[in-house]
């Protein structure tokens, strides 16, 4: 072994993999750096809900053995990783930031038991949004998460502890889950990649003592990796993606220029961060510059579509959430969604009205106009309608001859502590894939540019927009990126798009490398 400081921080999953099998690294010394970098990151960030380090320290001392033993090794054999707080561990609780949810796990999660089978040292679980729900990570149990870009920022949600830990360099690899855009608005802010999968493509247990994601809201949940590479993402998805025999990960002699790419620079409802916009764009050259075709995507009927997604979110009225909350204390996000799904009718009609007015027409007219109590004939006809809607996108993938799409991951970069109240929509772009069981990979590429941060004009007959201008005013040096959208089970394609753009992208000045905590 070389005696040489190694800054394992720097280190993806993917090398620690390769040298540990090889004797080059020792598990324990790697386990042992990781270990001190998360609680390095953790007073500043609160990244890590739950640490198991004397069981990780213990895991990877008989992995180094196992090495020397020469026994047959898994992909992971002795690499950290760490898994969100929602997924069951052995002998730890799931609380999703609930305090009553205090009961430990009597074994692991199924994505967690492969990732065991492939050798994997589980380290820590990472902290969240309570409830799941939401773009931030806040909680009554951990407390809230900081982005260790800029921590008065938040990391993102509800995996915001998740992209904070691999993007500050404590984890090369975590799993987070995604129902409306989870992993990929943390790998967004955070500076790292993620990728939803086609939903039940990573096999999940029924979680324990959470009573508010309906079966038609859990069909639209995935798990999913988060990582600073796509060959660290792709290397997840071999140890966890079910049905490979099918729809397999690798296609020998695939080639990115078989690719062709439907470009999405706007939803039609509001407008990205102009960071985001110049990078899809700059994606798009590069692209075509390699030889990909790349041609103009209009999405079909976003607004009716998020309308529906909506609806079929709130459609018991936050009676879930607050059988799941039961007496526990709520984090003010959650006081906010709860009140809103409450409304009656006619202050439902009211406020609709009242936003419309107030310059706020998306939030009125495709979020609160829908949220709230179905009853089941309107229920189902949701659930027909969406199923129509995933129909009608993959007719027009179809008819426009696509195969997978580059688009923007979020409306703007990662906002100060409390800043997503602020943005009363966040657009179509996050929650479409979800709603649509399409896998969706989000890529980090490149920072924001201090002429990008003051170029979105503030309209003030658009409170949204000058909400998004306001914030985006300090978001300079910023991590921006990308997400690829694929079809059904195609996530070979989205993997092989995403390695393409980032072997185009990696060697730039602006790519994003490690956080720093700074303040």
């Amino acid at each position: 072994m070389s005696m040489i400081q190694i800054d394992y921080s720097k280190m993806g999953a993917s090398e620690m993999a390769a040298g540990i099998a090889a004797g080059r690294y020792s598990s324990l010394e790697i386990t042992s750096a990781l270990i001190e970098r998360l609680k390095q990151m953790q007073s500043s960030t609160r990244a890590v809900a739950i640490p198991l380090y004397e069981k990780a320290l213990k895991q990877a001392a008989a992995a180094d053995e196992a090495v020397r033993r020469g026994e047959k090794l898994g992909p992971l054999h002795g690499v950290p990783v760490t898994v969100k707080e929602n997924i069951d561990v052995e002998g730890s609780p799931s609380t999703w930031g609930i305090s009553h949810l205090t009961e430990p796990a009597v074994r692991d999660d199924a994505s967690v038991n492969l990732l065991r089978q492939a050798g994997a040292v589980i380290v820590a679980k990472t902290n969240v949004m309570q409830l799941l729900t939401g773009f931030e990570s806040d909680n009554p149990v951990y407390g809230k998460v900081s982005n260790p870009w800029d921590l008065t920022r938040t990391p993102g949600g509800s995996s915001g502890g998740e992209g904070a830990a691999v993007a500050f360099g404590g984890s090369p690899l975590g799993i987070g889950s995604d129902i409306g855009g989870s992993i990929r608005v943390p790998a967004h802010f955070c500076g790292v990649h993620g990728l939803k999968p086609t939903p039940g493509r990573i096999p999940a247990s029924l979680p324990r003592g959470v009573y508010h994601v309906r079966p038609e809201a859990g069909a639209m949940f995935s798990l999913g990796p988060l990582a600073r590479s796509t060959e660290d993402v792709h290397l997840a998805m071999r140890v966890l993606a079910s049905r490979q025999k099918e729809y397999p990960l690798e296609r020998p002699g695939q080639s990115e220029l078989e690719l062709r790419v439907g470009i999405v620079l706007s939803d039609g409802i509001v407008e990205a961060h102009p960071a985001i916009l110049r990078l899809l764009r700059e994606a798009s050259s590069a692209l075509e510059a390699r030889g990909i075709q790349v041609v103009p995507f209009t999405l079909p009927e976003p607004e009716h579509m998020i309308q529906t997604f909506y609806g079929l979110m709130t459609a018991d009225g936050g009676q879930g959430m607050k059988l799941t909350l039961g007496d526990s204390p709520t984090a003010p996000h959650i006081a906010g969604v709860l009140a809103s799904q409450g409304f009656p009718p006619a202050k439902r009609w009211l406020i609709t009205k009242l936003l419309g007015f107030s310059g706020q027409k998306a939030l009125a007219k495709l979020i609160v106009s829908q949220i709230g109590a179905k009853t089941e004939p309107q229920y189902q006809k949701l659930t027909m309608q969406r199923e129509a809607h995933r129909e009608q996108f993959i007719r027009t993938m179809d008819s426009t001859n696509v195969d997978v799409l580059l688009c923007p991951s979020f409306v703007t970069t990662a906002p100060p502590h409390g800043g997503t109240k602020m943005i009363s929509f966040e657009g179509a772009y996050v929650s479409l894939p979800n709603y649509l069981s399409l896998p969706a990979g989000t890529l980090s590429l490149s920072t924001v540019r201090p002429e990008e941060a003051l170029a979105r004009k503030a309209n003030p007959k658009d409170k949204a927009a000058a909400a998004l201008a306001d914030l985006e005013r300090s978001s300079a040096g910023l991590p921006v990126s990308v997400q690829i959208v694929g079809r059904p089970f195609r996530e070979d394609q989205v993997l092989l798009l995403m390695q393409t753009l980032e072997n185009l992208f990696k060697t730039r000045e602006d790519y994003p490398v490690l956080a720093k905590c700074r303040p």
